[in-house]
């Protein structure tokens, strides 16, 4: 071992007390936030889109690109380190087209995502998002009909069901997140 005079403990002492992130202005490293919110909102806009359409009792089931994103995101930095927090929202539209005796048929939905968080995929704290799905046209399918399609678009358990329309908006969910984790 190399004895450490006081200058030099002191100097280390002070430079492992200095914040990893943040502004140089904020040396306590206290709380400093970035709003990222329209830079989040149109990354996930671009991120969800080309679905792949679901072959489901007797037809297909598809979901058009995402409109709109709402919602808000932050880049805050607490005590030193940086935090990637956002709540985000958005709308898939759905349509489910089939043939029966009347010829070709299609009935339309909307399905709903709110509390999109930075803690929906975080490691052991899962926290799924609110997931609802509306059927304007649920009329025109019949009981069996309805149920394989709601079960093929996946609103029922997070996360969704391998291979529903909703683990393929998961997937592009998470690979957004992951994105936003590492973008400055």
């Amino acid at each position: 071992p190399t004895p450490i005079n006081g200058d030099a403990a002191a100097a280390a002492t002070a430079e492992t007390a200095k914040p990893t992130a943040g502004s140089a202005w904020n040396a306590a490293g206290t709380w400093e936030e970035k709003d990222v919110t329209a830079f989040a909102q149109q990354g996930l806009k671009a991120k969800l889109v080309g679905f792949q359409s679901v072959d489901v009792a007797g037809g297909a089931l598809s979901a058009d690109d995402v409109e709109a994103v709402d919602g808000d995101a932050s880049k805050p930095v607490i005590r030193g380190k940086l935090r990637h927090m956002f709540d985000l929202s958005f709308k898939v539209k759905l349509t489910f087209k089939w043939m029966d005796s009347s010829g070709q048929r299609q009935a339309q939905g909307t399905v709903e995502v709110h509390d999109f968080t930075n803690d929906v995929f975080a490691e052991g704290a899962l926290t799924p998002p609110e997931v609802r799905l509306s059927f304007g046209d649920a009329r025109l399918l019949d009981a069996g009909r309805k149920q394989a399609v709601e079960q093929a678009i996946g609103v029922a358990s997070w996360p969704p069901q391998p291979g529903s329309l909703m683990a393929q908006v998961a997937d592009k969910m998470k690979a957004w997140a992951e994105e936003y984790q590492t973008a400055s």
